[in-house]
């Protein structure tokens, strides 16, 4: 609205933009309080000071006859005077649409410069509209349904917005006639239908462009839209008939880009008349450029500007469906790359030296790579010569069914998932929770993870809460031992037997929790007395232990607080030690679905036992307990 009303003239020399300098002028009235910041949520908004704003009222207080520039609820532009002088006119909502009012009286307002209907819920703007010769700054609400063709004369037009979601059908078919346009806020697939698109080499935001064998629809109308600040999404590559079409499009002219996006059609299609290696080879952006994603590239290699460390400000990679890409450009030589996604790279079977580069750190700024459906991907070999991913943070690699050789895990990460690959059938490490970022989580289903050393003794010396399903033969002693942090361990679905449990149990560090869940071949828990549990285990959950039916060793956890039995059939009261009653710590026994458990242990239950809970056990268990008083032994009974 300011540059509407010519409030900003930068210095020829400068070479700023008004948007530019329209926000160093706002930042200086913010600095001086003429605004002041209103914290909403996570978002910060500014509004006028109280002590402009009374100022402001007192100003307006007598203006009517030479007002010029209206915010209000009234449509009525005739009771602020002479409207044919009326420079800026906005309407606060939400309001009624009534076009008749604005039929007869915006036309009329021939020197409007600003005008702001967004929220006037109109479904049709009049065609009088056309007559506001002057008019720079136009914004309409969503709910139009159809603009006049007759918006195409406002060619001092440089602002167009489009508030709230568009329900226009398009644009209307001269739109490339507002040749001033620099500002046009609707949705970009709006503006991939334009055609001559060229003309409006004044835009500043972002662009989508669909290729196409129409004229006005080539790669050469980009040539001279070189002030785009946002994305430019160019869609339907493969109607690109030559590469000199690509070069047109002077990509690399466009020094303010953020985003880069190249998509192919549908990647089973057969390559045209030229290649796709040539036209993304003449698509080179500017050096600036902050992402880039590729999508459906059909070409064998990447073009010569990702294999050269020219992107110095690259911070985002995404290469998405490029099916017969078969190596991997040297990406580590990207110095500021942050975030790199790779998926659907069906034919790249290696990933090794040349994917870090010649530079003593590779990948010196990454924080996220992702690898997802590689379908043909063996091996990825570790860079010896190089210091790889100092910063990498999070590290995906999912969908690689033949994958059988992997580099360690950078030291760096705490975020890390792999699924269905052949090396590691799934792996989840992550933070314990968002205030101990330091404390890890450890979900893994392998056969052996520990033996390859693909962690460092950083990560495991890390993990609290370390859930496990894997074969005895991973299920290492030995292994343990670096769980030096271990607060919870959770043993799921494994071949254990007793001697590989006792052996494993024995080695673990000190240890509050641990469930035993899904342990077919158990048949007794036997825990040596020297054991470092015996003093600091306070909760023990056994689940689904088809065979286990002897708890010889429970008496060994003097500090067990907390003790659950579930869908043990073999558990019958014979099964728990004599000496049961001496776990002085015992808060809570919970037994539910063992139905063999007729009663309880003949040696009593422990006087420190607050809560008792028994369900779905052996009817005569039920018949004995459950019309007992409340209490029992001092403890809450639940009995079902």
């Amino acid at each position: 609205m300011w540059m509407a009303h010519d409030f900003i003239q930068p210095k020829s020399s400068s070479g700023k933009r008004r948007e530019d300098l329209g926000a160093e002028y706002f930042n200086v009235l913010l600095s001086r309080s003429f605004f002041q910041a209103v914290k909403k949520g996570s978002k910060t908004q500014c509004s006028m000071h109280d002590l402009i704003h009374d100022l402001a009222v007192s100003v307006a207080a007598d203006v009517h006859g030479t007002v010029r520039r209206v915010s209000t609820t009234d449509i009525h532009l005739k009771k602020f005077g002479n409207h044919a002088k009326l420079r800026s006119f906005v309407l606060q909502g939400p309001l009624s649409p009534s076009t008749s009012c604005l039929q007869n009286e915006i036309g009329n307002a021939s020197s409007l410069r600003v005008l702001d209907l967004s929220c006037f819920d109109l479904t049709e703007l009049p065609k009088t509209i056309g007559n506001l010769k002057h008019l720079r700054y136009l914004s309409l609400s969503g709910t139009l349904q159809r603009l006049p063709e007759s918006i195409c004369m406002l060619r001092r037009l440089e602002s167009l917005h489009v508030v709230g979601k568009c329900s226009l059908d398009k644009l209307p078919d001269g739109t490339s006639m507002l040749v001033n346009l620099r500002h046009l806020n609707i949705a970009t697939r709006y503006l991939a239908e334009v055609s001559s698109i060229g003309q409006l080499v004044n835009l500043q935001g972002s662009l989508e462009f669909h290729v196409k064998k129409l004229k006005g629809h080539n790669l050469g109308e980009l040539g001279s839209i070189n002030s785009l600040h946002g994305q430019l999404k160019i869609k339907g590559l493969n109607n690109v008939a030559r590469k000199e079409d690509a070069c047109k499009a002077s990509l690399s002219n466009k020094c303010n880009l953020r985003v880069l996006s190249l998509e192919w059609a549908s990647a089973s299609r057969t390559l045209g008349l030229c290649a796709d290696s040539e036209i993304l080879e003449n698509l080179q952006p500017h050096s600036s450029i902050k992402e880039i994603i590729i999508n459906r590239y059909l070409g064998a290699k990447s073009p010569s500007w990702l294999e050269l460390p020219l992107l110095k400000e690259l911070q985002s990679l995404h290469l998405t469906n490029c099916r017969s890409l078969d190596l991997l450009p040297p990406l580590g030589l990207l110095p500021s790359l942050k975030l790199l996604h790779m998926k659907e790279l069906c034919t790249v079977s290696r990933i090794g030296y040349e994917f870090y580069g010649t530079n003593e750190v590779a990948f010196p700024a990454l924080r996220v790579l992702v690898l997802d459906d590689f379908p043909s991907l063996l091996e990825w070999s570790e860079e010896l010569r190089s210091k790889s991913f100092p910063c990498l943070k999070k590290l995906k690699v999912v969908h690689c069914p033949n994958l059988s050789e992997l580099p360690m895990f950078p030291c760096s990460v705490t975020e890390l998932t792999m699924e269905n690959t052949r090396l590691i059938p799934y792996l989840r490490l992550g933070p314990f929770s968002s205030s101990k970022l330091e404390s890890l989580t450890l979900d893994i289903r392998t056969n052996n993870l520990l033996g390859m050393e693909l962690f460092h003794q950083h990560h495991l010396e890390s993990v609290v809460v370390l859930n496990m399903e894997a074969s005895k033969q991973f299920l290492m002693a030995e292994g343990m031992r670096f769980f030096t942090s271990l607060q919870r361990l959770q043993l799921n679905h494994s071949d254990l037997t007793d001697q590989n449990l006792s052996s494993l149990i024995q080695a673990l560090p000190s240890l509050p929790s641990l469930e035993l869940m899904n342990l077919p071949n158990i048949v007794s828990l036997l825990v040596p007395a020297e054991t470092n549990l015996c003093t600091t285990l306070t909760e023990l959950k056994i689940c689904s232990c088809p065979l286990l039916s002897s708890l010889a060793s429970l008496d060994s956890f003097i500090s067990l607080k907390c003790l659950v039995i579930e869908k043990c059939p073999k558990i019958t009261a014979a099964s728990f030690p004599k000496s049961f009653s001496t776990l002085r710590s015992l808060k809570l026994l919970s037994v539910s679905y063992c139905t063999e458990l007729q009663s309880l242990p003949s040696g009593g239950l422990p006087t420190s036992l607050e809560a008792l809970h028994l369900f779905g056990c052996h009817p005569k268990l039920t018949e004995v307990y459950q019309n007992n008083n409340q209490y029992f032994f001092g403890a809450s009974l639940y009995c079902t």
